[in-house]
């Protein structure tokens, strides 16, 4: 029974966790342009909603990290 996890469990790893690191950066260089957009127009509801979309993004794969680093 655990034999037949095996194989999904490898290939939630290789697509998932594999390139945590450069998924964290990618995230927060995009959290940060769209902040820095955000700066220039605060009261843009489509951005204050882009904002949070992708700040959960980045939160999310921050936590995956750090546990894998545990």
């Amino acid at each position: 029974m655990l034999n037949d996890l095996r194989g999904p469990l490898r290939k939630l790893n290789r697509d998932k966790y594999a390139a945590i690191h450069e998924q964290q950066i990618t995230a927060r260089i995009q959290l940060e342009k769209v902040q820095s957009e955000l700066h220039g127009n605060p009261r843009d509801e489509d951005l204050l909603a882009h904002e949070k979309v992708v700040r959960d993004i980045y939160l999310e794969i921050l936590k995956s990290s750090l546990t894998f680093l545990k």
